[in-house]
């Protein structure tokens, strides 16, 4: 996605940002004929780009503080890159189900879920105590996750609804 360097993250989320804004406003307007070939890609394709970018941009171990030599959850950079994540993927979530658009709805709630896993996952590694029971209690929800996967297989179609 291009995300290997920090200038290019905001450059990513603002192209993914526009992409979907293009893609909510045209819904309506564009004729049907003209539009159904783009919106799953769109859709699709656009909510990915922003969900990457956010994991890339708000993980620990991306953000560099020149402040803070060492790594540490408690930097001011850190918990506003998460504040964004959480506001652009429960944003993305809210248009997703205005719109309507079961693809974004659908594709930024698995980065939602991604990012929550990312979360717990950098608590457990910075306090190194937690960190395998964490890692058995992601590993039982992806469990559980697959299971309700595979018995509610509409939601997995949903991504590519129009």
């Amino acid at each position: 996605f291009g995300c290997f360097s920090e200038p290019a993250i905001p450059r990513c989320e603002v192209t993914s940002v526009l992409l979907l804004s293009a893609y909510a406003a045209t819904r309506k307007t564009l004729p049907e004929r003209v539009a159904v070939p783009f919106r799953s890609a769109v859709a699709v394709f656009g909510t990915i780009a922003l969900g990457m970018a956010e994991l890339i941009a708000s993980n620990l171990y991306f953000i560099k503080e020149e402040n803070h030599p060492h790594r540490s959850l408690f930097t001011r950079k850190y918990y506003l890159r998460n504040l964004l994540s959480i506001a652009l993927l429960t944003t993305a979530m809210a248009a997703g189900h205005l719109v309507p658009s079961p693809a974004i709805a659908s594709t930024s709630l698995v980065f939602f879920i991604l990012w929550a896993i990312e979360k717990l996952l950098e608590f457990a590694d910075s306090t190194a105590f937690f960190l395998w029971p964490c890692v058995l209690l992601v590993s039982i929800y992806l469990w559980w996750a697959s299971l309700w996967l595979r018995a509610h297989d509409d939601f997995i179609s949903s991504l590519f609804a129009l």
